[in-house]
């Protein structure tokens, strides 16, 4: 995560509260990383403007937990580098790799992602019981792939 990344087993991470802005990572997760079984927890956030080359231009919950609440995550960008192999983008946020997630009250909006999703992408997921959106609101994303 080009501002905050955690990997490992069991580890749990909470924001509460706080600004991310502009973070850049050449993978994954321009503002935010969890991988590898990380319990997530962001909430009262604003996270905006990350850039990720790979997946998750703001958020990027690759195999781990990840609760956000309350939070306007916004203008996120990922370029999903095709030569990579990679398949997913997920401008704002990306759920890849058996991760399970929960929106709730949260404003979403102006994602862009080159390949599937302009704000959110869901790759991967195990079940449709994975991820669960409550109150929240998805707008003005856009993506130049399918």
């Amino acid at each position: 995560g080009g501002c905050i990344g955690s990997t490992g087993n069991g580890t749990e991470v909470k924001i509460l509260g706080g600004q991310i802005v502009g973070g850049y990572a050449e993978s994954s997760g321009g503002n935010v990383y969890a991988g590898d079984h990380v319990a997530l927890t962001i909430e009262n956030c604003t996270i905006i403007g990350g850039h990720a080359d790979n997946m998750g231009g703001n958020v990027m919950l690759s195999n781990s937990n990840g609760v956000i609440k309350s939070c306007n995550i916004g203008n996120g960008v990922s370029l999903s580098n095709p030569s990579s192999g990679t398949v997913y983008g997920g401008g704002n946020i990306c759920a890849y790799a058996s991760a399970t997630m929960t929106l709730e009250d949260c404003h979403v909006y102006g994602g862009y992602a080159l390949r599937n999703g302009g704000n959110i992408c869901l790759g991967g997921i195990a079940n449709d019981e994975s991820v669960s959106f409550y109150g929240t609101l998805i707008l003005n994303g856009s993506s130049a792939m399918k």
